[in-house]
């Protein structure tokens, strides 16, 4: 079941939670932070990740690929802000339990 694996990470349980809700707002939070400042790109994600998680409770594949590609797509503006390279070793393990926990969820199906 979904939510029994979305505890079962390699990493810690607070880089993406113990719960499915947690789990939700791990991968909310961590995806709307890769989104520009600008309200319209924001949109955009927003719609990605209801379409992620849709998939999740509708027991479909989610395209694992394409969510690792809109990270390293992410990449060159994130390095270039000071603030981030600071404190985006926090993210970059919320990014890496994400993707590790939608692996794992497609690996159900």
């Amino acid at each position: 079941m979904l939510w029994k694996d979305a505890g079962k990470t390699e990493f810690r349980p607070g880089d993406i939670g113990v719960d499915l809700d947690q789990t939700f707002r791990a991968i909310y939070s961590t995806l709307i932070s890769l989104s520009g400042k600008d309200e319209a790109d924001k949109k955009v994600m927003r719609k990605r990740i209801i379409n992620i998680i849709s998939k999740l409770l509708g027991g479909k594949t989610v395209d694992v690929e394409f969510v690792k590609q809109l990270m390293v797509s992410r990449f060159a503006g994130l390095f270039a802000d000071t603030q981030w390279i600071r404190f985006g070793h926090w993210e970059l393990r919320k990014m890496m339990a994400v993707l590790e926990f939608l692996g794992k969820a497609n690996g159900r199906r």
